[in-house]
């Protein structure tokens, strides 16, 4: 997975997976999926994940800790065309982000492969800092990995 940081309040991140764009769009948008890999270090399993991914739908994700507790954020979707791209917002219940995210992903077909980017806007420059200082990024590669290797498991 490659980070940058393409301007003052953004975050990219781009992963490129070895299958078409139809299956990686699929695995986003199907909640028995995102269970499965959508989850950063392994003792925050994703426990809750409603999503209606259709323009104006709504998303609730709920991860847990045995120790800490829930960490969960509520969000709409604000463009759905697949299988190239999903607009969202995201707000955690806790507030550590200062607001709203706008999280865009694109899925674009590179023939044997789909490269995923995902730009995750925050309120501001400040926020984006804390973000990449959280360890954020290492979880987001944490589910790549994992959907990685969901996707080489059901293409056998």
């Amino acid at each position: 997975m490659n980070v940058s940081t393409p301007d003052d309040t953004s975050i990219s991140m781009t992963c490129e997976f070895r299958a078409p764009p139809i299956e990686v769009f699929g695995r986003w948008i199907n909640p028995s999926a995102l269970k499965q890999w959508m989850f950063g270090p392994d003792e925050w399993p994703l426990v809750a994940c409603r999503i209606d991914p259709v323009v104006d739908g709504t998303l609730r994700l709920v991860w847990r800790h045995a120790h800490r507790g829930d960490m969960a954020l509520s969000g709409r979707y604000l463009v759905v065309d697949p299988p190239r791209r999903l607009v969202h917002t995201e707000l955690f219940d806790e507030d550590w982000t200062h607001g709203e995210t706008y999280v865009t992903t694109d899925f674009k077909d590179l023939e044997d492969s789909t490269l995923v980017v995902m730009n995750v806007a925050y309120a501001n420059k400040a926020t984006r800092d804390r973000v990449l200082q959280s360890g954020m990024t290492d979880g987001v590669a944490n589910c790549f990995k994992r959907l990685a290797l969901l996707l080489a498991v059901e293409k056998n």
